[in-house]
């Protein structure tokens, strides 16, 4: 990653934490579940990479020690980290949205609480389908204003005999248009439905809710990463 966004991952990493939680650093171990955690998120091989991350991150005035012991470092977010960490949960880029584009039927309901929503927190997401929010307004309207309010959308282009769903595609290619990225998803049987136009798209596809719940989990994981919502492994 850029150092930038490894700077922000370890941010949001502190954020998990609460305010008055620290990291310890040791220069000699590298053990801590905590610290383990913080490396990984800001793609630290070893505990000498995760020192020299953090050190340009105190210069950067982003992280204080809170110690002055020798060889060990209580790290915690500065005022003007904390400031950083509200824009990076609160700009449309950052906000912990998933949007859910799919065919809303009874038949497909299993996939989303079963499979969609459970893949989309299991990654510190939040899953969005407009069907479940509460609003007074037009529902396209309501699409048309969470979408670019989401980090990236799920499309499943499960179908009936009825044929293909417009408008899962339609809120698909909006969201492309944005450049919000998009994870395509299709059960097994509706796959030879789907429409030239988005077949070339490497699509998740299902037979169970609960292979769509993992193998959903793993695709969010590899293109979008945990969400400011993730809890510390």
């Amino acid at each position: 990653m850029p150092i930038s966004q490894r700077f922000n991952r370890a941010l949001l990493h502190f954020n998990n934490l609460g305010l008055t939680d620290t990291v310890t650093l040791l220069e000699k171990s590298f053990s801590e579940p905590n610290v383990v955690s913080l490396a990984a998120v800001s793609e630290c091989e070893n505990i000498e990479d995760l020192l020299a991350l953090t050190s340009l991150m105190q210069n950067m005035n982003l992280l204080r020690d809170m110690t002055e012991v020798a060889g060990r470092h209580e790290l915690t977010p500065t005022a003007k980290g904390w400031l950083r960490i509200e824009e990076l949960t609160t700009t449309p880029m950052n906000l912990p949205q998933g949007f859910v584009a799919m065919w809303l039927n009874e038949t497909t309901q299993e996939a989303f609480e079963k499979g969609i929503e459970p893949a989309i927190a299991n990654c510190g997401w939040k899953a969005l389908r407009i069907d479940k929010k509460e609003h007074a307004n037009n529902v396209v309207d309501e699409t048309i204003a969470e979408i670019p309010r989401s980090r990236f959308v799920v499309a499943d282009f499960t179908c009936g005999e009825d044929g293909v769903r417009g408008s899962v595609y339609y809120e698909a290619g909006f969201a492309n248009g944005l450049r919000i990225p998009v994870i395509w998803t299709c059960h097994k049987d509706s796959l030879e439905r789907l429409h030239f136009d988005t077949r070339q798209y490497s699509h998740v596809v299902w037979e169970s809710p609960g292979e769509l719940c993992t193998k959903l989990q793993a695709r969010i994981g590899a293109v979008i990463g945990d969400g400011p919502l993730a809890k510390p492994r």
